[in-house]
């Protein structure tokens, strides 16, 4: 299964790294593209991103 990462800079700014999400997760997302998504750490202790969407949170 392949991995994608989504740029965060305040969760880079905590754990020095992108958040991972499962390529299957962001498959139809080009680079670049905004998304939302809720955080986890995975077995690592690295983010990783939970139900990554299109939208805006209000």
């Amino acid at each position: 299964m392949g991995m994608a990462y989504i740029e965060c800079p305040e969760l880079s700014s905590v754990f020095g790294c992108d958040v991972v999400a499962h390529a299957t997760q962001v498959g139809a997302f080009v680079e670049g593209t905004e998304v939302n998504f809720a955080v986890t750490l995975n077995d690592d202790n690295k983010p990783q991103a939970l139900g990554p969407h299109l939208g805006l949170f209000d």
